[in-house]
C-alpha cells in the first residue's frame, strides 16, 4: 500500500493490540518517512492514554511548529479525544490521517474528512509526503539575512538599496560585484505592477536571480495564473487598475517566458527553523510554514476592506506577537512606516507612492532596519497610513 499525505499530519495508529506499536512505528513507518526525504523529518509519538499528553501534544503542534509529523497512538476511539484532536488539528492547520487495522470497530462515521486507511500489517506500506517541497523553503544558518520589502517595479531604489548592502552593477545592470556568500537576500515578492517599469524590473531581476531569494507574492502569482487562463471571472475594472504589468508581458513572449521563470523559482515562504520565517502578506500563526493550500493562500495574500481602518484588521498581529517566537517579516501592507511588535516585523513602506524601500537586516537573533527614500511619484489620493 502507498500512502500520500502531507507534512503537519497527525497520524492516528488505531487498533495495535495484536502488531503492538513499537513494531508498526520502528519498522514500517519511521524508516519509510526517514527514506522519502534528504533529511529526516522530525516526528513525536504521543500514547493517548499518557498523563501528559495534552502538554506534549499542544507543545509539537503550536507555532512555532517542532514537529513535522505527530503519531497518536489510538487504542479505543472515545468520540470526545477524537474530537479533541479535530479541534486542535483544525486550530494548528494540520490535516488528520488514520490507520486502521481492522479491530477498532469503529466507521469513523465523525471523521468524514479524514483519509481513513485501512491497514493489513502485512502489507508493504510506503508513505510520500510533500517534505521534499517543504524542505526548499528551509534557509541555511551561518548566514546574514537582508529582508527587502515590496518593491513594486521601483527599479532605481532597489539598485540603490543592494549597493548599500554592497552590490556593484555594469552598465546592463548585472552584478559586478557582490558581498560575501555569509550575506544572503531575499525579496519579500510584488515586486511588478504599479510602478511602470515591468521590462526593466522583470530584466533586472532574471539576469541577477543567482544573487536572490524570491518570496511569491499576491501581484506575480496573480499575473502569472491570470496570463495562463487559470483564473476566470476576475473583475476587468481590477485587473486594469492594479495589474497593469499584464499587457507589457503579454506583448512580448521573451518577457514573459523570463517572468515565468522567476515566478517558477519563488517560494511561498522562507524560513530559518526557529530564528525566522519570511511570507509575503501578514497572517496568523497558525499558517506560518505549512503547505496546504489555504496556508499557502494566506501567507500570500490579506484581503484588506479598504472602508474599514487598516490597523484595526492586523490587530491579531498584537495579539499574536510574542518575544518567545521566531521573527515573522511580511509585507503586503504599504503603509507609512516599518514597524515592529515583538517578533512581528513588517517592511512595506510604499516605496512605489512615494514613501521609503525598507530592508530587514537579521542574523535570526537580532534586528536591524534600513530604508532608503523613494524617487517615485504617488498617484494616491491619500496619505499612506501610519500604523502601530
Amino acid at each position: 500500500m502507498e500512502i500520500k499525505t502531507s507534512i503537519h499530519t497527525f497520524f492516528l495508529l488505531v487498533g495495535l493490540n495484536r502488531l503492538g506499536k513499537e513494531v508498526f512505528l520502528e519498522k514500517i513507518i519511521l524508516p519509510q518517512l526517514i527514506l522519502d526525504c534528504e533529511v529526516p523529518p522530525k516526528f513525536v509519538h504521543l500514547e493517548q492514554n499518557a498523563g501528559d499528553f495534552d502538554q506534549k501534544l499542544l507543545e509539537a503542534i503550536q507555532y512555532p511548529a517542532n514537529t513535522e509529523y505527530v503519531f497518536v497512538s489510538v487504542p479505543h476511539l472515545a468520540d470526545e479525544f477524537l474530537d479533541y484532536l479535530k479541534r486542535h488539528a483544525l486550530k494548528n492547520r494540520y490535516s488528520i490521517e488514520i490507520f486502521d487495522f481492522g479491530d477498532s470497530k469503529s466507521a469513523f462515521h465523525h471523521f468524514s474528512d479524514a483519509k481513513v486507511h485501512r491497514v493489513d500489517y502485512r502489507e508493504n506500506l510506503t508513505i510520500s509526503s510533500n517534505y521534499e517541497a517543504y524542505a526548499t523553503c528551509l534557509l541555511p544558518e551561518n548566514k546574514t539575512y537582508h529582508i527587502i520589502g515590496d518593491t513594486h517595479e521601483c527599479v532605481a531604489e532597489l539598485k540603490t538599496m543592494l549597493e548599500d548592502f554592497g552590490f556593484q552593477f555594469d552598465e546592463s545592470d548585472r552584478v559586478a560585484a557582490c558581498p560575501p556568500d555569509d550575506q544572503a537576500f531575499i525579496f519579500l515578492g510584488d515586486f511588478i505592477d504599479k510602478g511602470k517599469q515591468t521590462r526593466q524590473m522583470v530584466e533586472f531581476l532574471f539576469e541577477n536571480q543567482k544573487y536572490f531569494y524570491f518570496v511569491l507574492g499576491n501581484h506575480e502569482s496573480f499575473v502569472y495564473k491570470y496570463i495562463r487562463g487559470e483564473i476566470k471571472g476576475a473583475n476587468q475594472t481590477i485587473v486594469d487598475t492594479y495589474f497593469d504589468s499584464i499587457p507589457v508581458l503579454k506583448a512580448d513572449a521573451e518577457l514573459l517566458a523570463k517572468f515565468n521563470a522567476l515566478v517558477k523559482n519563488a517560494k511561498p515562504f522562507y524560513e530559518l527553523k526557529g530564528r525566522f520565517i519570511a511570507t509575503h502578506a501578514p497572517c496568523k500563526n497558525k499558517y506560518l510554514g505549512k503547505m496546504d493550500e489555504k496556508s499557502l493562500r494566506k501567507m500570500r495574500n490579506f484581503h484588506l476592506n479598504r472602508d474599514m481602518p487598516i490597523q484595526d484588521q492586523l490587530l491579531f498581529l498584537k495579539k499574536e506577537a510574542s518575544e518567545e517566537l521566531p521573527f515573522h517579516f511580511f509585507g503586503h501592507v504599504a503603509c507609512a512606516n516599518a514597524f515592529r511588535i515583538h517578533n512581528k516585523v513588517h517592511l512595506d513602506t510604499g516605496c512605489v507612492h512615494a514613501n521609503l524601500l525598507t530592508a530587514a537586516i537579521t542574523d535570526g537573533t537580532t534586528v536591524q532596519i534600513h530604508s532608503i527614500p523613494s524617487h517615485h511619484h504617488t498617484t494616491l489620493t491619500k496619505k499612506l497610513p501610519h500604523l502601530f
